[in-house]
């Protein structure tokens, strides 16, 4: 019985190995990749976007501030500086 078994499932496996050698894979289309990279990344956003929108809204004031003062320093610099 143990061997009937063993037969069988030897067989089953050259069988199994004889077809998976003759097919060969299916590759996509630059079209499907392009369309399957899309619809990833508009998933991302979807979750993202919104999150990326409230750190925008919060830093957006230190930002200025920033570039003010920035502008604020280089101008104090170039009155500072003795025109040559």
């Amino acid at each position: 019985m143990k061997f009937k078994s063993l037969v069988i499932a030897g067989i089953a496996l050259l069988s199994l190995s004889v077809t998976a050698c003759k097919s060969k894979p299916k590759l996509l289309t630059p079209e499907e990749v392009t369309k399957m990279v899309d619809e990833k990344v508009a998933k991302e956003k979807e979750v993202l976007g919104p999150e990326l929108d409230k750190l925008c809204e919060a830093q957006t004031p230190q930002y200025v501030k920033e570039a003010v003062d920035k502008l604020v320093a280089d101008a104090a610099a170039a009155q500072a500086t003795p025109a040559q």
